[in-house]
């Protein structure tokens, strides 16, 4: 289960609650009123950090950071959404430590896994026009 703002919500053993914690991240980050910070910002990095570890490349920092920010988003916010809002997050990681026991790993010697060297140069590579990922890009019929 994961306790939410007056009500209890309950999933069978089969579901993904870390899906289930984002779809509620996005139903917060909707719903915000963007008055205070906590919300307006903190919610947006607890998806984004909860991202982060559904994709493989959290670390026990990761998650320390996210149980931190999801407390002060509590602490902090001016009304019920935000006061509310950390709580799937907050929730699953009390509950249910070993879905991200599971899927976060301490960096190995010094490799920051949460880096994607990829990710990043397909912003650069869509500015320049050049192509990425093996693929040859055509400019006026000439390979480049």
């Amino acid at each position: 289960d994961l306790a939410t703002g007056g009500a209890l919500v309950v999933f069978g053993h089969g579901r993904d609650l870390l899906q289930i914690a984002s779809w509620y991240m996005d139903f917060f980050n909707e719903e915000s009123c963007g008055y205070c910070a906590p919300c307006r910002i903190g919610n947006r990095l607890l998806a984004r950090g909860l991202e982060k570890v559904r994709s493989g490349r959290g670390t026990p920092t990761d998650l320390a950071e996210l149980r931190t920010l999801g407390q002060t988003v509590k602490r902090f916010s001016r009304c019920g959404l935000g006061q509310t809002s950390p709580n799937p997050i907050l929730s699953t990681m009390d509950a249910f430590p070993s879905i991200y026991e599971r899927i976060v790993t301490p960096d190995l010697e010094g490799v920051k896994r949460s880096f994607d060297l990829e990710e990043e140069l397909s912003v650069s590579h869509g500015l320049v026009g050049r192509a990425h990922h093996g693929e040859v890009a055509v400019q006026n019929g000439a390979k480049s």
